[in-house]
């Protein structure tokens, strides 16, 4: 584990055991009150994403999007309302964050299967069969005011006919979520080792296998992260390890109970073991201004500041992002968002005298829908991102759609397709032996499909595709073409939830 990321993850530690004492002393003592005391009792705890009720009241108790315990239709009458900004750290999806009890899971599967081209070099053709054993970790932690998740996945892939070939994977995310009074505060820290791009991970990490808390009734922990300020890994670039971390913190603070300001830091970083891909790191700050007009309807408004750093400090990037959105969300049902603006980037180059200025746009939209018996996702993102090592700065487009689908008590099934795109910045964005710059284009298709035994046990089939052409050889003197499919079947394990 990188030197970052443990001392990150010692000071957040740190930082969960002091606030959940206190939380828990101060919900001690409140208990312990006496019937008929002038004091006034603390407010009932609202749903994940509450506004306060009025100006002078709590905003998000319990439930806000920092924390909170969720309710449901049937216990309030009414679904919770989602406050979360919309250029926010959080991803906004139908599943407000946070689950309503403390618990421990972990989690174990194992699963065979063949890749047509394990080494992701092009023109291969042939089978290699590997084992692949991947355990989890879920921990939630929940207070009146806090929650805290911890959450670890990893395994690795071990070839049979060529042991040289395998390779480990790991996915870290430590979060802390706490609502005062009209403020919440969000802090996570994501640290990932993959031994390729993320954007198709062998059907690993889309196929649900590091976050069982949802699928088994749990919440959604902490949430996913906004894509927005993860280190984008969209270009099959070989079979190489790539090491990624994330950290993020952001306040938000409620000016009347339908209006709230908010503002992000984010820092990530990324490392490569191929030779030739230039590591890079992005700093993000961002103020925004959240305006519900309805119960479901919200206007935002945002200015973000991206600076984009590269090992050799040959170039440096500047982004400035103006956005107007729009989310129209009903919880636990649908969400819809929508931000676009101009976006001004600054560019700066060893050698080179002087700034040069650059006028493009940023898109971002998402929709998600939850029904009984499955649900729908899809996302678009259109910005400038570090350029997947590739590039030195990349115009950036990815866009994908999942779903899944209760097929029957004991059958369900999972498919996404994702398709993205990269082009170089600039003509000196683009790094040897990249020289000629070009387009690359990706595109990934995943199927599975499971079948559960009891509470515990389920066994599993997968399909992946992947493909990407490029307008410059992706190896030096290879073809523009790289291509491969992984196939397989497995079982997973879990025992019932641990309480806390």
């Amino acid at each position: 584990m990188p030197g970052r990321l443990r001392t990150t993850l010692a000071v957040m530690l740190l930082g969960w055991v002091m606030s959940t004492a206190g939380v828990r002393a101060q919900d001690s003592s409140q208990e312990q009150q006496p019937a008929g005391s002038s004091a006034q009792s603390p407010a009932t705890p609202q749903t994940s994403g509450t506004a306060p009720s009025s100006g002078s009241a709590a905003p998000p108790g319990l439930q806000n999007p920092i924390a909170g315990q969720p309710q449901t239709e049937t216990e309030q009458g009414a679904a919770p309302t989602d406050t979360r900004p919309l250029a926010g750290a959080q991803a906004i999806t139908p599943t407000l964050p946070s689950a309503g009890r403390s618990f421990l899971i972990p989690s174990f599967s194992i699963w065979e299967g063949g890749d047509t081209n394990s080494q992701l070099v092009p023109g291969y053709s042939g089978v290699s069969v590997a084992a692949i054993p991947v355990a989890s970790l879920d921990l939630h932690d929940m207070g009146r005011h806090n929650s805290f998740d911890l959450t670890y996945g990893g395994g690795g892939f071990l070839f049979e006919s060529n042991w040289s070939r395998s390779a480990a994977f790991d996915d870290f995310l430590i979060s802390d979520q706490y609502t005062a009074r009209r403020w919440n505060f969000f802090i996570s820290d994501r640290g990932t080792y993959l031994p390729e791009s993320a954007l198709g991970f062998q059907g690993i990490g889309f196929a649900g296998v590091f976050n069982n808390t949802q699928a088994l009734g749990l919440g959604s922990g902490s949430g996913q992260l906004n894509s927005v300020y993860t280190p984008e890994q969209s270009i099959l670039t070989g079979y190489a390890g790539t090491l990624s971390e994330t950290a993020i913190a952001q306040v938000q603070y409620f000016l009347t109970p339908r209006t709230s300001l908010s503002a992000v830091g984010a820092f990530g970083y990324q490392e490569y073991t191929q030779e030739g891909l230039t590591t890079s790191n992005d700093r993000f700050g961002v103020l925004s201004i959240d305006h519900q007009f309805t119960p479901t309807e919200t206007l935002s408004f945002s200015y973000s500041i991206m600076q984009i750093r590269f090992s050799g400090g040959s170039v440096a990037l500047s982004d400035n992002v103006w956005r107007v959105g729009y989310g129209h969300r009903v919880t636990n049902h649908f969400t819809l968002t929508l931000l676009a603006g101009p976006e001004l980037t600054y560019s700066a180059v060893r050698g080179v005298f002087g700034v040069m200025e650059r006028l493009n746009w940023f898109g971002q939209g998402s929709l998600g829908y939850q029904g009984e018996r499955g649900g729908v996702t899809l996302r678009y993102l259109h910005y400038l991102t570090p350029g997947s090592g590739v590039f030195q700065g990349a115009e950036t487009s990815i866009a994908s759609f999942a779903v899944n689908r209760e097929l029957s008590r004991t059958w369900t099934g999972y498919a996404s397709v994702s398709w993205s795109t990269n082009t170089a910045f600039s003509s000196y964005s683009a790094t040897t032996p990249y020289a000629a710059g070009g387009r690359f284009n990706y595109e990934y298709f995943n199927l599975r499909l499971s079948h559960h035994f009891g509470r515990s046990t389920r066994v599993f089939a997968v399909y992946e595709l992947q493909h990407q052409s490029s307008g410059v050889p992706i190896t030096v003197g290879g073809s523009r073409l790289l291509s491969g499919q992984v196939f397989g079947a497995g079982i997973e394990w879990h025992p019932r939830p641990f309480g806390l």
